[in-house]
């Protein structure tokens, strides 16, 4: 999985690179990122946040896998989503509570993240990068 990292010792401080996947808890769904929204908090964190960790808040995606537990949205749902770090990469693991559907009638690259600037298309996943969660 590639992700923005942060890289304090790189000019803007970011690193698009290989990253760990997420590995969901039991309440937790895998999504696939299609959409971010960069935020005044997300920018605001990346000057503390330890090397190698991936930023932002919210987004919108497909739900890969339904968390363990059985309880939230199911593989294939369009989901908002928000966590408090993780975003900017192609999979993410999101607490259920922390998902809405996203609305059916737009498409992926403009589902509206949570109240935030405009989405921006998910540089990671551009739209075409694998989504499963072994990749392929």
């Amino acid at each position: 999985m590639l992700a923005w990292t942060t890289t304090p010792d790189t000019p803007g401080g970011l690193t698009f690179a290989p990253a760990l996947d997420p590995v969901p808890l039991p309440h937790e769904v895998l999504v696939c990122v299609e959409a971010i929204a960069p935020n005044p908090g997300d920018l605001a964190g990346l000057a503390d946040a330890p090397a190698g960790t991936v930023p932002a808040w919210d987004g919108s995606g497909v739900v890969l896998e339904p968390a363990a537990d059985g309880t939230g949205p199911t593989a294939g749902e369009r989901v908002l989503f928000l966590g408090l770090s993780g975003g900017w990469a192609q999979r993410r693991a999101v607490p259920r509570a922390m998902t809405a559907a996203a609305p059916r009638t737009s498409p992926s690259s403009t589902s509206p993240p949570f109240p935030s600037p405009p989405p921006a298309p998910c540089v990671p996943c551009g739209g075409s990068a694998p989504c499963s969660a072994d990749g392929s």
